[in-house]
Parts: structure tokens; sequence; C-alpha cells
């Protein structure tokens, strides 16, 4: 085969192959936004990042913290737990967790202001 004729079937295979595939990935896969709000932990701010996908479904919680990795972490865990795959919108509730309450409280007000900041972009 000439080089023409390896180029033109990497083309055809592309076209074949590669949309219908970037179709099925975009429906299976949906766009993700993040939103970056701040709360107050235990010993200061908190940066939380709520992901929020085209259906308008948290699909992810990210907080940057100085609190105690051994006590926050696992609370962040819970609450990112508990939210996952919820849509957003004013009955979102976000429960305090015991032994973090400074830090679950942070990453509410976080949450509740991303909220906020999302619907005032819809």
């Amino acid at each position: 085969m000439n080089r023409e004729k390896i180029v033109k079937v990497c083309v055809v295979l592309f076209i074949l192959i590669g949309i219908p595939l970037g179709i099925i990935l975009e429906r299976l896969y949906p766009e993700v936004k993040v939103y970056e709000e701040n709360g107050y932990g235990f010993k200061g701010d908190l940066l939380v990042k709520l992901k929020v996908n085209k259906k308008n479904k948290i699909v992810g919680l990210e907080v940057n913290h100085v609190d105690t990795p051994v006590i926050a972490d696992p609370a962040i865990k819970k609450i990112e737990n508990s939210l996952i795959l919820k849509e957003f919108d004013s009955n979102i509730k976000v429960d305090e967790i015991a032994g973090a309450t400074y830090t679950s409280q942070g990453v509410k007000e976080g949450i509740e202001n991303a909220i906020k900041k999302i619907k005032n972009n819809l």
C-alpha cells in the first residue's frame, strides 16, 4: 500500500469509528462543570468544588482544606457519597458529621453557595 492509500483508509476509519464513538461517549459521560465556592472549616477556609453534569446531577465533590486530614477527609467523603447523582435544588440537605462538625459546616456552606451560583446561571 502506498502512503496516500494508508491516509485515506485512516480517514475513513476515523469517520466510521471515531465520530459514532464520540457521540456514544458524550451520552455516557456528559460534560461536567465545576463550581467553586468557599466555606470556613475548623482551621480556616475551605475551597469546595461541586461537580455537576449537563443533567443537573451532582457527580462529584472536591474540598481543599487545612483541617486535620484524619478527621476531615472521612467526613468529606461521607458528604460526597450522600450527594452523588442527586439533582441540585433547594431540597439538598447536607448533614453535619459528628466529630467533624466545623468541617462539615464549612463544606455545607460552600455547597449552598455553589448551588446558588448554579441557579443564578440557569
